[in-house]
């Protein structure tokens, strides 16, 4: 209670515990100035909480809108056409891999049996287009550089 003798009064509001003064000599207690301070830090200290809780579910709301819109366009037609054109060229380029390794070793026995250079194709030009270290591994060097690109477009969707 005030030391004057009653001018001044007291309100207590949910949140902050306020001392008004009609009498300009009035001094609050100290206990009553440091109970303000703190709740008014906690209050401050609440709002921040706030604040950063509100960005961070604006952060997961923009999240789940990508999520949902990549699901979305992993179920749409579009999606499924690029992976089977992705697909076609990784076969295409298996394909002619295959084919030229064959032709490379087709022109390598023929010329070794009859040693003859075939028209058309030589047997350096055979070699320059697939390496004829060993038949596997100029095929698995190939396959692997299909493979790694087709790997880019995985990580991508």
């Amino acid at each position: 209670m005030p030391r004057d003798g009653g001018r001044c009064k007291e309100i207590v509001c949910p949140l902050i515990i306020d001392i008004v003064s009609l009498d300009s000599d009035y001094e609050a207690r100290s206990s009553k100035t440091h109970i303000r301070e703190d709740v008014l830090k906690h209050i401050y200290i609440d709002r921040c909480h706030a604040n950063k809780i509100e960005r961070e579910t604006s952060t997961l709301d923009i999240k789940a809108i990508s999520l949902r819109a990549v699901k979305k366009f992993k179920k749409s037609t579009t999606y499924h056409r690029e992976i089977q054109c992705f697909t076609q060229e990784a076969y295409e380029k298996l394909f002619d891999v295959e084919v030229k390794d064959l032709e490379r070793q087709s022109l390598e026995e023929v010329h070794r049996k009859t040693r003859v250079d075939i028209e058309g194709l030589t047997l350096s030009q055979a070699s320059e287009v697939s390496p004829a270290d060993s038949g596997d591994d100029g095929i698995e060097s190939e396959l692997k550089k299909v493979f790694s690109s087709d790997d880019d477009v995985v990580e991508m969707t």
